[in-house]
């Protein structure tokens, strides 16, 4: 979707497709078009999936790939009240059909947990996290791809829970595991050496943290390119830890264009760029943008979201949170 463009559009006269042009560029520009273009189909890719999940039998329902993808779809678009439904029957419907164990189930579990995550609901997202882990250990062994995913899952839960400590010891885990078994350059890997980072940032330790930065950036703009969200989390995260404009630009532009105006991860760039501009006195450029990332947390996120409170404070802290992509 991200790659939608008007300007390569063609027509079967030339001259029509210079005159529609014109317009374009005489009226809203390209890249509004673009932007209306891509929230449409946005629009129709979930309409379309929610119908045909409708058209089959209710007992097909939970156990299909139709469910569960239009979850992801729903919680990337940032849409977490509807996803949470479709994951909480998905899980529901694989623990009945498969049992506990099954990998399929225990991908659901995660699933539901990193969605409860990110709306904020730790309490819940804990236990989830902690059965995938153990479940994975016991039958998959501790170097397997999926109990790396969930050892790393549970040091970011643990993380935004404020138990640095205990996060570590899992985070230094997955990130050997993922060295060890994956190789330096797996997206899996190169997110374990963020999220690393992310910690020993959280820990005050500035100088360790930058060198996982760059590694993470570099090894994710050669592999995924530079709009993979991804690489965008690191553009930002790196942006923040050196107080970098031009890196938190580059995320925000990122961000807007695949994932709108009000994606969660879209607000926190705009949020990101907005405290930097105040605490470099660019009090004018910085208004206009806080204002846009509250006014949207609380429509998207709600008033309670940590998100959405953090955006409030006045603190340089505000500008410290991302949404950390879990694979």
């Amino acid at each position: 979707m991200c790659n939608v463009d008007l300007k390569r559009a063609q027509a079967f006269n030339p001259s029509d497709r210079d005159n529609i042009f014109k317009a374009v560029e005489a009226t809203s520009g390209f890249g509004e078009v673009n932007k209306v273009v891509i929230e449409i189909m946005r629009k129709w890719m979930v309409e379309s999936g929610k119908g045909a999940l409708l058209g089959l039998p209710e007992e097909e329902r939970a156990v299909s790939a139709l469910q569960n993808n239009l979850a992801r779809l729903l919680k990337d678009q940032g849409k977490l009240s509807e996803a949470e439904p479709l994951f909480r029957e998905a899980l529901e419907g694989r623990r009945r059909t498969l049992g506990d164990t099954h990998p399929a189930t225990l991908a659901g579990i995660n699933n539901l947990a990193s969605l409860l995550q990110d709306q904020g609901n730790l309490k819940e997202a804990e236990p989830l996290y902690k059965e995938a882990l153990e479940t994975q250990r016991g039958t998959l062994g501790n170097s397997h791809p999926d109990t790396l995913t969930s050892i790393n899952n549970l040091g970011l839960l643990l993380q935004d829970q404020g138990k640095l400590s205990e996060a570590e010891p899992l985070m230094i885990e997955a990130l050997e595991g993922g060295r060890l078994t994956l190789g330096d350059t797996h997206p899996d890997t190169l997110t374990s050496i963020n999220n690393l980072g992310f910690l020993l940032k959280a820990q005050g330790k500035l100088d360790e943290a930058e060198p996982l930065y760059r590694e993470a950036l570099e090894g994710r703009r050669r592999t995924l390119g530079d709009t993979h969200p991804y690489t965008l989390g690191s553009v930002n995260n790196l942006g923040l830890l050196l107080q970098d404009e031009p890196l938190l630009r580059e995320a925000l532009e990122g961000r807007r264009r695949p994932l709108g105006d009000t994606h969660p991860d879209t607000l926190i760039s705009i949020n990101n760029l907005a405290v930097l501009l105040k605490t470099q006195g660019k009090l004018d450029k910085a208004e206009p943008l806080n204002r846009e990332a509250i006014s949207s947390a609380k429509k998207t996120l709600g008033d309670a979201h940590p998100t959405t409170v953090l955006f409030q404070k006045t603190s340089i802290y505000c500008c410290r949170i991302w949404v950390r992509p879990r694979e």
